[in-house]
């Protein structure tokens, strides 16, 4: 059993990797702050119940992405997107949704395809094909923006499942 000390303890460093992921989801910090706030409120409501040999950031971000899906059905489509100067992180950006997702966890988070599935609630085999698309898709962006002038690798595309 973990007490609520330790819980927040925990919590403390995992908050920039919360906030990240929020803000993949999302791209707006106003809403990646009511994700974070809620996932540490559930976390800290759960204390009791959380065991300290399990993987507390991977409870987090499934928790986070959870409550993404459902408590996040309205997205304001007329919201500017901040100007992103990594290319890279604009195609991947571009990804859908379900795809950003699995190539963050997987890529940035350096989660196991286990963890990324078990976070996003999906079977081991569907996390296998998303990134293997989101490679793809990444790899077709790098060509158009290499044909359009911008010269700049795309790190993702090369990297082995």
């Amino acid at each position: 059993m973990t007490d609520e000390r330790e819980i927040r303890e925990d919590l403390s460093q995992c908050l920039g990797r919360l906030w990240r992921f929020g803000m993949i989801l999302s791209f707006r910090s106003d809403v990646t702050l009511a994700l974070v706030e809620a996932t540490c409120v559930r976390a800290l409501e759960r204390a009791p119940l959380l065991i300290r040999s399990s993987r507390l950031d991977c409870w987090l971000f499934s928790t986070l992405h959870s409550i993404w899906q459902t408590k996040v059905t309205i997205r304001d489509e007329n919201s500017e997107m901040r100007f992103i100067d990594n290319a890279v992180l604009q195609r991947v950006s571009a990804l859908p949704d379900e795809y950003r997702a699995a190539v963050f966890l997987a890529y940035v988070e350096h989660m196991s395809y286990a963890e990324v599935a078990k976070v996003l609630v999906i079977p081991i085999s569907t996390v296998v094909s998303r990134l293997a698309a989101a490679r793809i898709m990444l790899a077709e962006s790098a060509d158009v923006a290499k044909a359009s002038g911008l010269a700049e690798a795309a790190i993702l595309v090369d990297r082995p499942a």
